[in-house]
């Protein structure tokens, strides 16, 4: 299903994952493949960099990337994304996992540990270059469109938390004084046209997306951010995305998890050094939009983060702890005891 503008670009990128794109060669583990997401996103470009410049062959693993479909993820109620391959939907083995779905590891239905981390921001909220809005504080009595998964069945019900708290650090009810809308699928297939007259028209107030989004309607001078979960502390201090494998993969095959890992890390620190190669590469390989100007692109890769190791059970143990206190995780055991539950740190040679 190509309604999604982030995978525009999917049908060239799996062709060459396919043809070989340093995935396919002989491999330590055995000849079953692993499967991970592409989407397009900018925060995903080190995934594509692990694949196409061959990291994870490094490491004997065999790996395969295929577009989300998001749509059908939601049409499905998957808290998990599903991603497309040539033999239908399915899970993929390994993969980001947002903070703001944590809670859906603790329910099951992200059936996947937490195992490293992955990214620190990606997403803003943006308002016309003219307009009076200035901060979070501009926007009470607004309406905000905002990416259709940034709602249930991925993050929480009432939508993002950085959002939420944004908001009620400036005084305003997230529930009662803003109006939050998820745009329509079909908007991404021209998300700039879309985003422009709806600012135009004043059907909405301002724009919650996510990197390549915002980085093409700054380009076009259609839009400015006001709150970044990339620079507004103390958003920025969190990690956005952290890594997941599957449990049944960790629990059985312990080493091909911490060969996952290894490619994912060099990966990341590869591309926190070379961000302008790293989206280069991405673009070249089909796995990043090309509409999408280069050195911005990589200007925010730089920002990501890829190069911090902080200790992520004591990062979970924080975001688990924030959770319970909201309300987002209802359980009976204590931040401890659900790190213990829900992360594996892999043995690193």
């Amino acid at each position: 299903m190509n309604r999604h503008w982030l995978v525009r670009t999917i049908s060239r990128a799996t062709l060459l994952v396919l043809l070989g794109g340093g995935a396919l060669v002989p491999s330590a583990f055995g000849a079953e493949r692993l499967i991970t997401p592409t989407t397009g996103a900018t925060c995903f470009t080190a995934l594509d960099v692990a694949l196409l410049k061959g990291f994870y062959a490094e490491e004997g693993l065999k790996v395969e990337a295929y577009p989300y479909d998001l749509v059908t993820s939601v049409e499905k109620d998957k808290a998990r994304w599903l991603v497309k391959t040539p033999e239908g939907l399915r899970e993929p083995d390994f993969g980001p996992v947002p903070v703001e779905a944590l809670h859906n590891v603790v329910n099951g239905k992200i059936d996947m540990y937490i195992v490293d981390g992955y990214n620190y921001g990606c997403m803003e909220l943006m308002v016309p270059p003219d307009s009076d809005i200035k901060s979070a504080a501009d926007l009470k009595g607004k309406k905000i469109a905002i990416n259709p998964w940034w709602v249930s069945p991925f993050q929480k019900p009432q939508g993002l938390s950085f959002v939420a708290s944004s908001l009620q650090m400036a005084g305003i009810n997230p529930e009662q004084d803003v109006v939050m809308e998820p745009i329509p699928w079909d908007a991404f297939k021209d998300l700039a046209s879309y985003i422009q007259e709806g600012f135009k028209s004043g059907k909405f107030a301002a724009y919650g997306g996510t990197d390549p989004g915002p980085i093409l309607l700054r380009g076009k001078n259609i839009g400015r951010y006001i709150v970044s979960n990339t620079w507004t502390q103390p958003f920025a201090s969190s990690y956005c995305c952290l890594l997941g494998i599957k449990r049944s993969l960790v629990d059985n095959h312990p080493e091909k998890a911490a060969a996952i890992v290894r490619a994912i890390r060099k990966a990341r620190l590869w591309t926190a050094e070379n961000p302008e190669k790293a989206i280069a590469i991405a673009q070249a390989g089909g796995l990043y939009p090309a509409e999408v100007p280069l050195i911005p692109s990589a200007e925010r890769v730089k920002s990501y983060g890829y190069d911090r190791q902080p200790d992520i059970a004591k990062e979970l143990e924080r975001y688990f702890q924030e959770k319970i206190e909201s309300g987002i995780i209802q359980a009976d055991k204590t931040p401890q005891e659900l790190v213990k539950l829900h992360y594996r740190q892999m043995a690193m040679p």
